[in-house]
């Protein structure tokens, strides 16, 4: 399975001719090449255990003198130079993982700064919408833009895109990692993503985007800061399911959401300084691709100052996530997961524009 950021991955299901020329996305090809050239056990690891597909490259730069090294299992976090995050508790399809896609620019992007997945249970619950279409005139090039991805969007704009004409290059748009924390259990970032956003839209003065991750409940806390120099702004945020098998439920109410497949659910709990209305909504894109790609639309009243946070509890099965609990203060929130020995209390700094995580 792979768990993709824009265009890299496809479904899970092989079985299905869910891309136009059928082949399946993981290939054991480049890790062995990776494990040829750099002696590295692990990359061999990953093309003898996680590749869909062996090639005839993948014989070519097969070397067998390179012993295999399995990836440690546990809770971690990982930072690259990209600022692409993945935070996991392990490999197996069951473990829990959390991406957001910070960073610059690159080739084949989408407009998705700051945009989140989240896996767990063996089901992909938040997801980046795949296999949008090449051509900008096809009406579905929507799904390229920020509206199309688990982000934000600033008076029902996203942050800056190109138009398509020249194809799918990398655009300009940034986003950066400004802070980051960890205990025992738990991590948590900051993504920034205003130069992106700003753009677009001359009065943006700040969107950032912090997510906690709580390992062992499981629990992600996603807020979002959005300020604006001198006018109100209204803010909402997406959250996509995965539904090309048309097995997932969505449910909302006045004070979050539920998303269910049938081997894992992600129950959100949504706490906003202004009100908000949360709404089950698809893309207006052709119709065979809208149902597959489903999402949750928070979006809170108009100002010039927003803190949304979005608490999400996930279990696997039938089990019911853990409990959540959250109070507001003036400087910020006080978020309580689960309860008994597994009890975690996190405060929510807001801050001026770049809110921060103590426990």
């Amino acid at each position: 399975d792979v768990i993709n950021i824009s265009d890299n991955g496809r479904h899970r299901d092989p079985a299905l001719f869910l891309h136009p020329a059928g082949r399946p996305e993981s290939r054991s090809a480049l890790p062995f090449w990776v494990a040829r050239e750099h002696r590295d056990g692990l990359a061999q690891w990953f093309g003898q255990n996680l590749a869909a597909e062996h090639s005839l490259w993948s014989l070519i730069f097969f070397d067998e003198t390179v012993a295999p090294v399995p990836p440690e299992q546990g809770a971690r976090t990982w930072f690259p130079e990209l600022d692409w995050v993945v935070a996991r508790t392990g490999w197996r399809a069951e473990d829990l993982v959390v991406c957001l896609r910070s960073g610059i620019g690159a080739n084949h992007e989408h407009a998705d700064r700051n945009s989140l997945i989240v896996k767990y249970g063996g089901e992909a619950l938040i997801v980046d919408p795949m296999r949008p279409p090449y051509g900008y005139s096809d009406p579905a090039w929507l799904m390229r833009t920020t509206a199309g991805h688990s982000a934000i969007l600033v008076n029902g704009e996203g942050h800056f895109y190109h138009n398509g004409v020249e194809g799918t290059p990398g655009t300009i748009a940034q986003a950066r990692i400004v802070d980051r924390g960890a205990g025992e259990g738990w991590s948590w970032w900051t993504s920034d993503a205003t130069q992106a956003y700003r753009l677009v839209q001359r009065d943006i003065r700040s969107v950032v985007r912090l997510v906690l991750v709580v390992f062992d409940l499981p629990v992600v806390v996603v807020v979002d800061r959005v300020t604006q120099w001198n006018q109100p702004a209204t803010v909402e945020a997406r959250f996509f399911a995965d539904d090309w098998d048309r097995a997932v439920e969505i449910t909302v109410g006045e004070q979050g959401f539920g998303l269910r497949r049938p081997g894992a659910s992600a129950v959100a709990r949504v706490v906003s300084r202004p009100g908000f209305t949360v709404r089950s909504d698809r893309l207006p894109i052709p119709p065979e691709r809208a149902q597959k790609h489903p999402f949750v639309a928070v979006t809170v009243e108009p100002a010039q100052a927003t803190t949304l946070l979005t608490v999400i509890g996930l279990a696997a099965g039938d089990a019911a996530p853990p409990p959540v609990a959250v109070e507001e203060d003036e400087a910020g929130f006080m978020v309580v997961l689960g309860t008994g020995p597994q009890r975690r209390e996190f405060r929510i700094v807001e801050g001026d524009t770049r809110p921060r995580v103590e426990a």
